[in-house]
């Protein structure tokens, strides 16, 4: 009343009623399609008398909390609802400061598509050309559906920050934009109006962003079938598979919840980005890679396990030979900066080979070859001897080198011969103690043997291997210099690691003997160790057993006479001689 009469205070005012209506007021807002239950109030009807004879009737509603409606004014006339003991204080909150992201130069940016009404029904193949269609149209997607026009625009105005979006092509902005303002209609399209139609021409008449609109609708028959928007992400196209992964997780969510939540006519929109192929195409390559290459690894050991019969030296081998493919990758990736792919993937799998078989020949020679006699001397008498030799001085240096590694525990030298043909069983028996003394002295000359037999056999294969690829190196194609690059790279340190590093591996830490009967031995003082009592009731055995006589050591002097059987004349100046021969057994 006292609103009324401020408003018209030359008019009389008359109450119609007294009692206030109220009711429920269901609002329905057409540009976000929100739907809610309001209270309305209705006052009493007012009636305004004037100074002649003429009257109106004033009726007023009373909106609590409904969006003022948005059209003509005419006859509408709306004021501030002001509510008892509100409070127009605002609490103050702690200020908070982010530090943004720095963005990255557009050219380096990643690139995400948004479709709508399009099918994946084909695939792509690995070699040749599919026959098969890629893509169809979905049958569902209703753009004209004012749901599907709301719930598609969202996609471009409201976007969470994960998905690091800067800009974005959407022509739908465009559209929106051009029909409220320049058309004066009502967004979104209602079902009345043709929204193909306007459309169609919009697509052909108007541009989004420096791009032609139609290149983002597909049409058919004027009619609109299938879209797309483009999104551009402050996301490094040229990152690892990890950045890529973790960013296509992120939209992989965001579109999951879309569909869930989306209208019939606008479900089943997907993402597409050529960051998204490429991180997985690198991921899948480098997981593939390495089962690849443990494969390999695997095959190289049951190789050389099976040429040398011995597990202690196929695992250095092996050790040898991923130290040569980590020297490759080096090789590529470092020295010729080139980056992974699939020549350079194809090319750690396939020289495995390569790298594997100077290593096998080698360390097979080590093993392959006998110890055919074993001489242990006195510090004194090697001495001796060295006096006596009539040899030049980079002989005996070359000499002293090697005895100088031949050295055992008990300050003896020992020299031993080296041969392939195996030495006779009583020879093995005699030499078996001495070599137990001198493992290391065994290594060495394993070792020296096996780079006299074998080292001028790898150079010279490592040569026409390289003399070959070389010519590669020339040509203009592009994966015929990397083969050739690989295949001398890779030569090149197999041939360095066959004749440094795995001699030196093997004076250190080479077998000696077979490594089977080491392990049976091993096994079988392991179980003595845990079952001492077979050990006692073999010792109440052994007096009841007939004790074997024991073949004592006999000695012959054979004295010979002071002069030839057929020499006359004076010998007093030949001295008696005499030989001592020891026969053992």
């Amino acid at each position: 009343e006292a609103s009324l009469r401020s408003r018209f205070p030359n008019r009389e005012l008359q109450f119609i009623g007294s009692s206030i209506k109220s009711s429920v007021l269901e609002t329905y807002h057409w540009d976000s399609g929100e739907e809610d239950l309001r209270v309305m109030l209705q006052v009493p009807d007012a009636r305004l008398l004037g100074n002649g004879s003429g009257t109106c009737v004033l009726q007023e509603i009373c909106y609590c909390g409904v969006q003022p409606c948005e059209g003509s004014s005419a006859g509408v006339s709306s004021n501030h609802l002001r509510l008892d003991g509100a409070s127009s204080a605002v609490a103050r909150r702690l200020a908070t400061t982010t530090t943004p992201e720095p963005l990255l130069p557009p050219e380096v940016r990643a690139d995400v598509l948004v479709v709508f009404g399009l099918v994946v029904t084909g695939s792509n193949r690995l070699i040749g050309v599919s026959t098969e269609q890629p893509y169809g149209f979905s049958t569902d997607f209703r753009p004209e559906d004012p749901w599907a026009q709301r719930q598609s625009l969202s996609l471009c105005t409201n976007h969470p920050e994960e998905l690091k979006i800067i800009s974005m092509h959407c022509w739908l902005v465009g559209f929106r934009d051009w029909w409220v303002n320049m058309r004066n209609e009502e967004w979104p399209v209602r079902l009345s109006k043709n929204f193909h139609g306007e459309a169609w021409w919009y697509a052909n008449n108007m541009r989004t962003g420096n791009l032609e609109t139609s290149s983002f609708l597909w049409f058919e028959d004027e009619k609109l079938i299938a879209m797309y928007f483009q999104c551009f992400l402050n996301v490094n196209r040229l990152a690892g598979s990890s950045v890529g992964l973790e960013a296509m997780q992120n939209w992989d969510r965001f579109m999951a919840a879309f569909n869930s939540q989306a209208d019939a006519s606008i479900k089943g929109a997907w993402h597409a980005s050529k960051l998204w192929s490429v991180s997985e195409a690198e991921k899948v390559i480098l997981d593939s890679t390495l089962i690849t290459l443990c494969i390999s690894l695997g095959c190289v050991f049951l190789g050389v396990l099976v040429f040398t019969r011995s597990t202690h030296l196929a695992i250095i081998v092996m050790t040898i030979v991923l130290t040569i493919v980590v020297g490759l990758l080096f090789f590529m990736v470092i020295i010729m900066g080139w980056a992974i792919g699939a020549i350079e993937v194809l090319s750690l799998i396939v020289f495995v080979g390569f790298a594997v078989d100077y290593c096998l020949h080698l360390s097979h020679k080590y093993h392959s070859c006998h110890i055919t006699d074993v001489e242990e001397k006195e510090e004194e008498e090697v001495e001796e001897e060295e006096v006596q030799d009539h040899e030049t001085m980079a002989q005996r240096f070359g000499r002293k080198s090697i005895m100088a590694a031949a050295v055992g525990k008990t300050g003896r030298r020992v020299s031993m011969k080296v041969s392939d043909a195996p030495a006779a069983k009583a020879t093995c028996e005699k030499n078996k103690k001495v070599l137990s003394k001198n493992r290391s002295a065994e290594r060495f000359e394993r070792s020296r043997y096996a780079l006299e037999r074998i080292g001028g056999s790898i150079v010279g294969s490592a040569l026409t291997t390289i003399g070959c690829a070389c010519f590669l190196l020339p040509c203009t194609m592009h994966i015929f210099f990397k083969l050739g690059a690989v295949v001398c790279g890779v030569t090149i340190y197999a041939v360095i690691f066959s004749l440094i590093p795995l001699p030196a591996v093997l004076m250190c830490f080479g077998p000696c003997g077979h490594d089977f009967r080491s392990i049976l031995e091993l096994l079988g003082r392991a179980a003595n160790t845990i079952m001492p009592e077979d050990e006692e009731e073999e010792e109440e055995e052994e007096p009841m057993q007939a004790v074997a006589p024991e073949v004592q050591e006999r000695r012959y002097v054979l004295n010979m006479p002071s002069k030839g059987m057929g020499q006359f004349g004076d010998t007093s100046q030949f001295q008696p001689t005499r030989s001592r021969i020891e026969i053992h057994g």
